[in-house]
């Protein structure tokens, strides 16, 4: 079981973080790093904020950022709890002012998906909750939709750009292209989003190819509190293992049963 201290914290530092991203949205200079990723000084300035905050409370407690310098993978062995923060997800929308863009925290407990808050900026509002605990929009518990459709309505979240492993493979099997020409594909620049939209039955399934943990650790309880599955490609991305490489992208689909099953199954040429 969670302890509370932890939930009502968290909601606590999301939400104080809330009228900065608002108000710096599509107004603020930002940089290119290494890895051909956007920054701003709003992604630096709420990582910091947050994480001295866990550092001061929780001090027990493994935290990582995006923004910040990654710990030792053996230090997941070591704490029980681990802090997973992705200051600004979808940082390219939130500087050119589209709106799908979010602050993301997750929760992990022995190094699986526990309790995720995330702050939807064109929704103006935070999800949140946890596998067993149910999810919440603010007070209120949120019941997924159930979307009856048939497979070609379908909505399927992909995130462009696809790595280079994934083009080469497309051009060998053309297994992604079949699945890219059979469903109706969303690509809104935030897998946080992507997989919080699935959660929330606004979307049939996501395939990610290239994400890494901030990413999607909010999501991914968010997910499993719903009762969805989420499955890596070659690995399960969770539970973080101290064999784990937080800062290697990594390949998932997540959705109901029946569509990741065939997710899987056209990636793998089948």
């Amino acid at each position: 079981m969670i302890d509370s201290p932890r939930l009502s914290l968290g909601r606590r530092l999301l939400d104080a973080q809330i009228p900065f991203f608002r108000e710096h949205f599509g107004q603020v200079d930002s940089q290119w790093k290494a890895d051909r990723s956007r920054v701003t000084e709003v992604d630096l300035k709420i990582s910091r904020e947050i994480l001295s905050a866990l550092a001061l409370d929780f001090p027990q407690d493994l935290a990582l950022s995006e923004e910040a310098p990654l710990p030792d993978p053996a230090c997941f062995s070591e704490h029980e709890y681990c802090w997973v923060l992705d200051p600004v997800d979808g940082t390219n929308n939130y500087a050119c002012g589209l709106s799908s863009c979010a602050i993301s925290l997750g929760l992990l407990r022995h190094g699986e998906p526990v309790y995720g808050w995330i702050y939807d900026y064109g929704l103006d509002a935070v999800f949140h909750g946890g596998p067993g605990l149910g999810m919440f929009c603010g007070a209120s518990r949120v019941q997924p939709m159930q979307r009856d459709v048939a497979p070609e309505q379908r909505l399927l979240a992909v995130h462009f750009p696809l790595p280079e492993e994934v083009h080469l493979r497309m051009l060998s099997v053309l297994s992604v292209l079949s699945v890219l020409s059979a469903y109706k594909i969303r690509s809104l620049g935030s897998a946080a989003l992507n997989l919080l939209y699935v959660a929330l039955g606004r979307m049939d399934a996501v395939m990610e190819h290239g994400i890494k943990v901030w990413d999607i650790a909010a999501a991914a309880a968010l997910l499993k509190a719903c009762g969805l599955e989420m499955h890596g490609k070659g690995a399960d991305v969770f539970p973080l293992r101290a064999d784990s490489r937080v800062d290697a992208p990594f390949g998932y689909v997540a959705g109901n049963a029946e569509l990741v099953s065939l997710l899987l199954a056209a990636e793998a040429g089948e």
